[in-house]
């Protein structure tokens, strides 16, 4: 099996052919197949990319890169939305929420869910 990839790879690189397949391999691991977020895969994937001792500006850069928002909550507490998809009076929201101090995170958590009206 790994000699089939290697042999598809160099093929792909020799014929001058370039290939970047990162954000389905990213998207297919995070979300379900019925297109609904995968929690566990998320909250893994949360506190890999945001551990203890993070500052908490890389989590808002984060979320702003993403379109989201963020703010303060309570007196340790920092929020994150974003919202990962949309239509007319509906949308899918994923919630980055992290205990903060001294500007850097304690721990982060994720909530998914949707709005509507």
């Amino acid at each position: 099996m790994r000699l089939l990839a290697l042999t598809a790879v160099t093929t792909a690189l020799l014929s001058g052919r370039t290939f970047d397949h990162r954000k389905d391999v990213a998207y297919n691991l995070l979300f379900k197949p019925d297109g609904f977020e995968n929690d566990k895969a998320f909250s893994a994937a949360v506190s890999a990319r945001f551990p203890p001792g993070t500052p908490v500006a890389e989590l808002q850069s984060f979320a702003v890169a993403a379109k989201g928002k963020c703010w303060s909550k309570e007196s340790d507490g920092f929020v994150c939305e974003i919202a990962t998809r949309g239509q007319l009076c509906a949308a899918r929201l994923i919630r980055i929420e992290a205990t903060v101090e001294g500007g850097l995170i304690k721990s982060a958590g994720f909530i998914s869910g949707g709005l509507g009206c």
